[in-house]
């Protein structure tokens, strides 16, 4: 170019420019061409842009999944156990890695109900609907919740887990009396009360002061700090207080009757664990 003087210099800079419009130019229509056949394909076909998007098929669906979102369906912590899942569709070694690895990408609903699909579909094993009620609770899907729950304790009514599954389900529903009762027989069922966790006795003093029963209240409460002199701590006192200034301030309050555990039938071994 250091070579062109006047004309044809001013003839070459002219044409480099209108070759640089007509690319422009160019691009420009390639893209609003794309762009218009991208719209008509979301208008007229918007499963081709779901397909792209999401991965579903038989398998997903019969484990009540659905559409999952592409980079979740090819996760390592998903897509091994849909594969093993959908060669064997009872592989009772990979639901629960399948329903953590849902759990772990956010999908609390589909875990739950490819635990349950499992069960119905597989015959069993009914543990594993015990962290699908978990999930439920967590997504504040209460009725599903407590029928699950429900189902649990009509199949196996003599474990504790599930009496205490059914009651958090029941007070998240407002059905306060079945809550409290299941919450005395979780405890009744759960084997020796040395070894059992402080929230189930917190939750059925909680069941108690609900109802208005501040001081019945009190007794779970009591009994959980008996077990244990170094639970007599100053927040187990200031419970205790709270409860009883509650008793106090109601007026006409029945006389309370101590808490007794009540068995629903007699078991020589301890059904806290399994």
């Amino acid at each position: 170019m250091s070579e062109l003087r006047g004309p044809q210099r001013d003839e070459w800079q002219s044409r480099q420019k209108e070759f640089t419009k007509r690319r422009t130019h160019s691009v420009a229509w390639i893209t609003l061409l794309l762009l218009a056949a991208g719209i008509v394909a979301l208008v007229f076909r918007p499963d081709l842009l779901r397909a792209s998007l999401f991965e579903s098929n038989s398998d997903y669906r019969e484990l009540g999944i659905g559409a999952l979102p592409r980079s979740v369906a090819m996760s390592r912590a998903v897509q091994p156990y849909l594969n093993r899942l959908s060669r064997e569709h009872c592989d009772r070694e990979a639901i629960l890695p399948l329903a953590d690895g849902l759990k772990a990408t956010g999908h609390l609903r589909e875990a739950a109900n490819a635990l349950v699909s499992f069960v119905d579909r597989c015959k069993g094993p009914n543990e594993y609907l015990d962290p699908a009620v978990e999930d439920f609770l967590a997504l504040s899907d209460f009725e599903k919740a407590f029928q699950l729950a429900d189902r649990l304790v009509r199949e196996d009514p003599s474990y504790g887990r599930y009496r205490y599954l059914r009651a958090l389900s029941a007070e998240k529903l407002g059905n306060l009396q079945q809550s409290l009762i299941d919450h005395i027989d979780a405890l009744a069922l759960l084997g020796n009360p040395a070894n059992v966790h402080s929230s189930v006795f917190y939750d059925l003093a909680l069941a108690y002061d609900r109802l208005g029963r501040h001081c019945e209240a009190i007794t779970p409460i009591q009994q959980w700090a008996a077990y244990d002199p170094a639970r007599y701590n100053p927040q187990t006192r200031k419970l205790i207080e709270e409860f009883s200034k509650k008793e106090t301030a109601v007026p006409n309050t029945p006389k309370s009757t101590p808490f007794t555990p009540r068995p629903l039938r007699a078991m020589s071994f301890w059904h806290g664990h399994r």
